[in-house]
């Protein structure tokens, strides 16, 4: 499993100084110690699988624990708070596949899978060197997966490969206009299962959506790069990509600005004028014409020595 998370900052999450606390489920006095944090609920019936008696016996541990019904007809429940992945995870690798076990975040009922999926996102978020990275993927080495709104889910990512390609019309005039229409549907798509996740603030990822430039011209934003296709032996810009931030990187190897000339106009290379074309070339016919005439002079002094020579 590869797992990943979301936003930081959100009032009811169960982060205080950017630690997660776990507390040991024994001594969790009611289900609700963070009164504004999910809770889960797993449920299973009797089952034939080898697991049962140890499933029923982890199940009763927890203080939370009760079951209805009997003999076939039983049903055992334990009630967890969000953040005991480790208790939660302990139950799920035995009851979590069978067909009669549910899940509940809160009370709304989920896919065994799609609830695992979030708490374990959400367990690794707790395990970060930076929880609140983390959910921006900027905790790790790969520039390339991070992303500006607080979540790995939300399937937008402006520093891809692709950048924002499939998500706007690169026009004629080198400028990309933004569909932030099509980015907030898919944003919203890929969010929908996680919106019960403690460290999700929607509404500050709802604020980064809104600062997302209606149009880019990378031309003149310089955070801004063309993401381009070849076509034709000729790069196409077809989308734009954000530049990945370094702000740790002081030392500069070499500095290539000298490469690029044309960015300072007292290095610019002159060229012809186009309206006056003897002009451009004044400066080129003098230098040719001072040259013939020193030959010619030097050519006219020979021929008069050897002339004077001749006659003496």
């Amino acid at each position: 499993m590869n797992p990943s998370s979301h936003d930081t900052g959100n009032s009811n999450s169960s982060e205080l100084n950017g630690r997660c606390e776990v507390v040991p489920q024994e001594s969790a006095p009611s289900v609700s110690k963070h009164p504004t944090q999910p809770t889960v609920t797993i449920e299973f019936g009797r089952s034939s699988s080898a697991n049962y008696a140890l499933a029923v016996e982890i199940a009763r541990k927890n203080p939370t624990y009760s079951e209805k019904g009997s003999g076939k007809d039983i049903r055992h429940s334990v009630t967890f708070e969000f953040d005991s992945f480790d208790s939660i995870r302990e139950l799920f690798e035995l009851v979590g596949r069978w067909k009669n076990t549910t899940f509940t975040i809160d009370g709304r009922m989920l896919p065994a899978s799609k609830a695992f999926a979030v708490l374990a996102c959400y367990s690794e978020r707790c395990r970060a060197f930076n929880p609140e990275e983390y959910c921006f993927g900027r905790d790790d080495a790969n520039d390339y997966n991070d992303n500006d709104l607080g979540c790995r889910h939300c399937g937008i990512n402006p520093y891809g490969w692709l950048g924002l390609k499939g998500f706007g019309t690169m026009q004629a005039d080198g400028v990309f206009v933004v569909d932030k229409n099509r980015i907030i549907h898919e944003v919203s798509k890929n969010l929908e299962d996680y919106l019960w996740c403690p460290a999700l603030n929607p509404k500050r990822i709802e604020q980064r959506l809104k600062q997302i430039p209606d149009t880019i011209d990378p031309r003149r934003n310089r955070q801004w790069e063309y993401v381009t296709e070849l076509e034709e032996d000729k790069q196409i810009a077809v989308a734009v990509r954000k530049k990945v931030k370094r702000p740790d990187q002081q030392y500069i190897v070499k500095d290539y600005t000298e490469l690029f000339m044309e960015s300072e106009p007292s290095k610019k290379v002159a060229l012809p004028d186009k309206g006056n074309p003897r002009k451009a070339t004044s400066k080129a016919t003098s230098g040719s014409g001072c040259l013939i005439t020193c030959i010619g002079g030097i050519l006219v002094a020979l021929f008069v020595i050897g002339w004077a020579l001749g006659l003496l």
